[in-house]
Formats: structure tokens, C-alpha cells, sequence
């Protein structure tokens, strides 16, 4: 190989600090005998986003907030994703019956409004924060302004069969969460929630 050159160092040579070697150093002999090397599969993205989504679990313990943003498609299906999600998650930290309070809640104020919002676009936001003690959740859609804190509940019944089907859900948001407020900024409806735990 005479058209590779490599210099080394020859700390004995006051001269030259530089030998001249036009050969490549010899490299290290493979093996005679077949070698078989394990590798770990890859985490599929569902386990990799699984992981990721657990790790505020361990800090909702702590003295600081643990806040998550999501997105809810417009589906009926996708709100239910939500709920098992919630379960998933939430269930360490907080109780069951506050757990319940809010999928309920946001049962009810989401599926209001992918069937009902007027001129609706795009996916739902939303804001959980878990902090000591509170669940607070911020819920905003684009969409045609609607205030469901006044909104008017369909009147209660003294039986089942008398009673009217539909506008009870939101009674039943006012009467499960602690706080229920309204805004409506740059398009889009806010409601914000919030349950002691």
C-alpha cells in the first residue's frame, strides 16, 4: 500500500519528531468460529407514547402542578379514547368518585360540542392540571359562541316515563364539578372545570 503514509510520534529522535511507516497497521483477526449477538426489539410507538404519558405520574404527588394539553378529534369515538386515557393516568392520584365527577363532565361537555357547536372547526383543546388536592380542566373549541353555565336545564320530572329525553347534561356538569366558568376569547369557546379531590 504505497499510497498511504502515516506518521507517529518518536519521542527518541531529536531531529524528526516524525517516522515515516508506508504500511497500514495491521488490524485485529476476526474470529474463525461463527458469533451470534442478541439485540432488544425496538419499543413500538405505542409503548414509547404509553411511557411518555406516565411520566407525570410519578410528580403528581409533588407540590407542583402537572399540567398535560390534549387534543380531542371531532368524533364521538375519540371522547371515549379520552375517558380510558383518563383512567389510565389519573387513577394513581386521584380518588375514584373525582376520577368519575370529571369523565362524566367531560362526557357530557364534549360530546355537546361534536354534536351541537354552530360553526365548529377543528380539534377540541384541552388543559388538565393536577395539583395537591384539585383537578382543574380548561376545555376550548372554535366554534359559534354558546355559555352552558346559562344555559337552561330541561325541567326534572317525577317519573321516568314523564321525564324529557336530552338537556340534562349540563345540569349534571353544574351539580358533579366544584367550579364551572365560561369565557368566550378570539373564537373560541372556554369552559374551565375544576374538582377537589
Amino acid at each position: 500500500m504505497s499510497g498511504f503514509a502515516f506518521a507517529y510520534p518518536q519521542p527518541s529522535s531529536a531531529s524528526s519528531r516524525f517516522t515515516r511507516v508506508d504500511s497500514c497497521p495491521k488490524l485485529p483477526q476476526l474470529p474463525s468460529r461463527p458469533v451470534f449477538v442478541t439485540i432488544a426489539p425496538m419499543e413500538s410507538w405505542r409503548e414509547r407514547w404509553r411511557n411518555w404519558w406516565r411520566k407525570p405520574q410519578a410528580a403528581a404527588t409533588a407540590s407542583t402542578a402537572v399540567v398535560w394539553h390534549l387534543q380531542v378529534q371531532r368524533e364521538r369515538g375519540a371522547v371515549g379514547r379520552l375517558n380510558d386515557r383518563l383512567e389510565l393516568n389519573l387513577r394513581p392520584s386521584v380518588p375514584d368518585t373525582a376520577l368519575r365527577a370529571v369523565q362524566v363532565a367531560l362526557d357530557e361537555l364534549l360530546t355537546n360540542a361534536i354534536m351541537h357547536a354552530e360553526n365548529a372547526t377543528g380539534a377540541i383543546d384541552m388543559k388538565l392540571a393536577r395539583s395537591p388536592g384539585v383537578l382543574d380542566v380548561t376545555v376550548s373549541y372554535l366554534a359559534a359562541p354558546f355559555d352552558p353555565t346559562k344555559f337552561a336545564s330541561a325541567a326534572t320530572s317525577k317519573s321516568i316515563e314523564a321525564s324529557q329525553i336530552g338537556g340534562h347534561g349540563i345540569r349534571l356538569v353544574r351539580e358533579l364539578m366544584d367550579e364551572f366558568r365560561y369565557e368566550y376569547i378570539d373564537g373560541r369557546n372556554v369552559m374551565h372545570l375544576r374538582k377537589r379531590c
